[in-house]
């Protein structure tokens, strides 16, 4: 707590007059003027100064303009309505900002024009190493990053590096390039947020006819290494990458704890269209396959998509998102007309068209060659739209038309041939996939010359796959011999499908919904409506290759390790009107054997009367009777009842319907450079019965989707009745603050905090988040969830003398940290900055937001702390130790196993005193105390045991977001020692780290 509630007001509004007095007074250096040139100005330019230029271009001297270790803050500017451009002259760089991260420097309505990077580890314009930089409404263009083989980094105009913070609003990035990586910007070690910006026609590409040119060129126009990159409202076109990334690139470096990704890469209501990731160089070729038109992340990386649109990207693998053992989510986005490169190449099959995520090991550094098994790759997706054909676009891949996922088989199976031992089972080594209430429309792959086509929609190769009340429509495998229409699953995988419609799909090998191979398959509550299987051929009962689906055993029984039953059930689940045999089997008398159930589905199918089922070795088409009483005996001895609960056969199509709007809703904000809002959203439709409208209007196919471009309710109706709704909602597409491993959310999720730290050996990372806070305050650890090491919290002020957000922030430490609290609502962040060796004073910032007229973000996503206990987290009052003295009360803690009572008493200005009260909710070590809001902590309080450690001693540890008069008392329940601790009144709490407090250890 601040005390501030009884200060005069006289003199809160004399303080008020004197800030605004001193904000007006910001010095400026006119150029030319009042300094004859930048490089004057800079020298000339006091603390909070600003550097106003007049209309013209200033060349950039040989090493460019310099602002190094300058110690100060200031602004350089274009003057009012003049045009200014800093200039490189097409050979040297334009500008280095090196200096700490308590350093700003701002850049406003400038224009970087032919800059070119002469060594390594600078940009083509400006490269920045450690401070921050802010660039407003400036235009990067042109600009080239150092050539190889002179030079290998990248960051065609601009390059982050050594902890540098960057921020980039309403900026404009064209035609800069590098042949390394990140033709515009590249991130590393550092991290940047850009806001509505437009980057175009960026490249990274190989350079063409150099001896010892790099091939492995990444990053048409972002570049990210191990670093943290926000991307929001911002629009990628045109941009291009010789290997994987055609917009961005994004690697990771393995480190621990796996939970916390080395790169964390956020992407906000942003749009990628027509971006490539293809090699243009005719004298080399990048060292595989091409990857990511639009985005390609790799390794220690968590990617997260939120209301973002990629259209038309391509790519040899993945038009729009290549991910390699990565985390992604992607939530409420659209893909359309994104594809892979269906001519093939490497003599590999063109997968996903739109998604590839990829999961194997290899004999390699990322692995201590071999030794470890990394995670498998990870995707989760909500709420989206995907859609193959569109504009010039027609079949996507060759193999998952709109999604591609891959297991490590390298590790289940082992790899002799690539030198990689066999580690983990199928849950250490199948991807993960997983997909929520999104529609599939028009997904198509075809046969290549060389390879099987397959997985209209989805290929799932050991997978677990995850398909929940979502549609899949008019997706097809065409060509000879192509399997799986609508989702293809094989190798392994387990496929769970839940509430999901299959609807006018089609194949013409086998599998016009579903092909399955060697897979387990759980179907629930499913429908499967007027899919085909060899469209256009009329094939007998026992040549019909399932038109709904198709499954078979993988391998024989010749002790293959890549043999596999299929196993699982189909149940509760309707098929109608599919054109073909409904459900075919492949089998085997003595070898993997298909061990699939039917159970309780309903069947109205008429292309064979009423047959619907054959098995291979039953080799006779089944009628719903004979499929309920059929028994498949093997030679082995083995024998599979085909159905527990008795399926029924229906004698007429029944009213059915499902209508689903993705996204869920329409945004009223776009992408910078893009057609004005709002956006579309997409509600697809499938039904059965004699006629249907939506939203009132007639239908005039059974399945397809309708654009939206207005929010409301759109109601399927069949034959007079409402079978469905897709309400379409309104949103501004922004995520006002997502919680995750490293990252509050505070003030009712409008705030976003981050702390970075470095130890004293070099050890660098980001703080964790520990799961348990208020809506305005939270908590952070380094290593270990018992130890927690900063109290943050953003309270709001708006109402009250200062017209502001607060921030106050108290750690019990003395390492090197930066604190970044982010307003989503305005882009606006504050960095606090405590030097390494220093007991770290509290964070009291009364002046910190000044942005209470600001229109609040949405909500936030649902937070991962708690407002209780959470994962981890032991409660005050079970710390007691067996036998000890402490006994937890409402103004007694109980740490170190209970042995210690610790108790804390203040005093306001006003004269009130209190003793402060214990938040429920703590760990062994840690705990917290609130003074009268119990939403609002104050102290953060740890006693630690060194007994084993080089001081021999039990420490106190403590610190207070507060200028309250405050004592604190720790008590060895054991021996009776007290130690006291006092703040006067007025003072900002500084850290207490007493690491002699207690010589008692056992």
């Amino acid at each position: 707590m601040l005390d501030t509630r009884y200060a005069p007001a006289a003199a809160l509004a004399l303080l008020a007059v004197l800030s605004a007095a001193a904000a007006g007074a910001q010095p400026i250096v006119r150029v030319p003027g009042d300094a004859p040139d930048l490089t004057s100005a800079i020298g000339q330019v006091p603390n909070g100064g600003i550097i106003e230029l007049a209309a013209g271009t200033y060349a950039a001297p040989q090493n460019g303009f310099r602002i190094r270790f300058v110690g100060k803050d200031f602004t350089i500017r274009a003057a009012a309505g003049a045009e200014v451009v800093l200039s490189g002259e097409g050979s040297h760089t334009i500008m280095l900002i090196e200096d700490g991260p308590l350093r700003q420097i701002v850049l406003e309505d400038l224009i970087f024009d032919d800059g070119a990077g002469t060594q390594d580890g600078e940009a083509g314009a400006v490269t920045v190493i450690g401070a921050r930089a802010i660039f407003r409404r400036a235009t990067l263009r042109n600009n080239r990053a150092p050539a190889p083989p002179a030079a290998s980094t990248g960051g065609g105009a601009v390059r982050l590096s050594g902890g540098a913070d960057g921020r980039f609003d309403d900026c404009i990035w064209h035609d800069n390039s590098a042949q390394t990586r990140g033709g515009a910007l590249a991130v590393v070690g550092a991290s940047a947020i850009l806001r509505r910006n437009q980057l175009f026609d960026n490249r990274a590409d190989i350079a063409d006819g150099v001896a010892g040119a790099p091939v492995n060129v990444v990053g048409g126009a972002i570049y990210v290494l191990d670093a943290k990159i926000r991307v929001e409202r911002t629009r990628f076109s045109g941009n291009r990458a010789a290997w994987v990334g055609g917009a961005l690139y994004a690697f990771g470096t393995w480190s621990v704890p796996e939970e916390v990704p080395a790169t964390d890469v956020t992407v906000v209501g942003s749009t990628f269209v027509n971006n490539q990731a293809m090699n243009v160089a005719a004298s080399a070729q990048p060292p595989g396959v091409s990857g990511g038109g639009a985005l390609h992340v790799e390794d220690h990386v968590t990617l997260r998509v939120y209301s973002s649109r990629f259209e038309d990207n391509h790519s040899q693998w993945a038009g729009a998102i290549n991910a390699y053992r990565t985390v992604v989510e992607v939530h409420d986005s659209v893909f359309r007309g994104n594809s892979a490169d269906v001519d093939g190449f490497f003599g590999l099959p063109a997968a996903g068209g739109a998604i590839n995520q990829t999961s194997a090991d290899f004999n390699d550094p990322s692995t201590a060659f071999g030794a470890i098994n990394r995670r498998p790759a990870s995707m989760r997706i909500t709420g989206s739209f995907f859609q193959g054909r569109h504009g010039g676009t027609t079949t996507t891949a060759h193999q998952g038309g709109c999604i591609f996922s891959d297991g490590d088989r390298n590790r289940l199976l082992g790899n002799d041939a690539l030198n990689v031992p066999q580690d983990g089972g199928l849950s250490d080594n199948r991807a993960q996939l997983e997909i929520h209430d999104s529609v599939f429309f028009d997904c198509d792959v075809e046969v290549p010359s060389f390879n099987v086509g397959m997985g209209g929609a989805i290929f799932a190769n050991l997978t677990e796959l995850e398909l929940e009340d979502s549609l899949v429509i008019e997706s097809d495998a065409l060509l000879d011999g192509a399997l799986g229409g609508g989702v293809a699953i094989l190798g392994r995988s387990r496929a769970v499908i839940d509430g999901t419609t299959f609807a006018r799909n089609s194949a013409e090998g086998s599998g016009g919904a579903l092909h399955v191979t060697g897979s387990q398959l759980e179907v629930d509550d499913c429908t499967f409506l007027e899919n085909e299987v060899s469209p256009g051929v009329a094939e007998g009962v026992l040549q019909s290759t399932g038109a709904a689906i198709f499954s078979i055993p993988q391998g024989s029984d010749d002790g293959s390790p890549f043999s596999r039953d299929v196993t699982g059930v189909v149940e509760d689940s309707f098929f109608l009107d599919n054109v073909g045999l409904p459900i075919r089997e492949g089998d085997n008398d003595d070898g993997p054997i298909n061990d699939l159930r039917y159970d309780g589905n309903s069947f109205r199918n008429t292309t064979f009367g009423n047959d619907v089922f054959v098995n291979r070795l039953d080799f006779a088409s089944r009628t719903v009777p004979a499929l309920n009483n059929l028994v498949i005996n093997r030679a082995d001895g083995s024998s599979t009842k085909k159905s527990q609960v008795a399926n029924v056969l229906l004698f007429s199509t029944p009213d059915t319907g499902m209508a689903l709007a993705a996204p869920p809703s329409i945004f009223t904000v776009n992408a910078s450079g893009d057609d004005p809002p709002p956006t579309t959203a997409f509600v697809g439709y499938a039904w059965s019965g004699s006629n249907a409208t939506l939203g009132g209007v007639p239908l005039p196919d059974r399945a397809g989707v309708v654009e939206v471009t207005t929010a409301g309710s759109h109601k399927l109706v069949v034959d007079g009745v409402e079978r469905d709704d897709a309400p379409v909602g309104q949103s501004d597409g922004l995520v006002a603050c997502h919680p995750d491993e490293q990252t509050l959310c505070l003030n009712d999720g409008r705030f976003r905090v981050e702390f970075d730290f470095r130890f004293r050996n070099g050890t660098t990372g980001a703080a964790r988040a520990v799961p348990f806070g208020t809506v305005d305050s939270g908590l952070f650890f380094f290593f270990n969830p018992n130890n927690w090491e900063m109290l943050v919290k953003v309270l709001d002020n708006c109402n009250g003398p200062t017209n502001r957000f607060w921030v106050l922030a108290a750690a019990t430490t003395n390492v090197e940290y930066t604190l970044r609290v982010t307003d989503a609502a305005t882009g606006e962040m504050k960095s606090y900055f405590n030097p390494l060796g220093t007991a770290s004073p509290a964070v009291v910032d009364t002046d910190a937001f000044a942005t209470c007229d600001a229109l609040p973000p949405p909500a936030a996503r649902p937070a991962a702390r708690l407002s209780a206990a959470g994962p981890g987290i032991v409660r005050t009052a079970g710390r007691v130790k067996a036998g000890g003295a402490c006994v937890p009360s409402p103004t007694s803690m109980c740490l170190n196993q209970g042995r210690f009572i610790v108790e804390l008493d203040f005093r306001f200005r006003n004269g009130t005193t209190g003793a402060a009260q214990v938040v429920d909710g703590g760990t062994v070590d840690s705990g917290l105390f609130f003074f009268t809001n119990p939403d609002n902590w104050e102290m953060l309080v740890k006693v630690l045991d060194n007994c084993s450690g080089p001081t021999n001693r039990l420490w106190v540890f403590a610190a207070a977001t507060t200028n309250v008069e405050y004592t604190l008392r720790v008590t060895d329940a054991e021996t009776g020692t007290v130690k006291e601790y006092f703040n006067p009144l007025g003072n900002r709490a500084a850290a207490i780290t007493d690491t002699d407090a207690f010589a008692t250890c056992p």
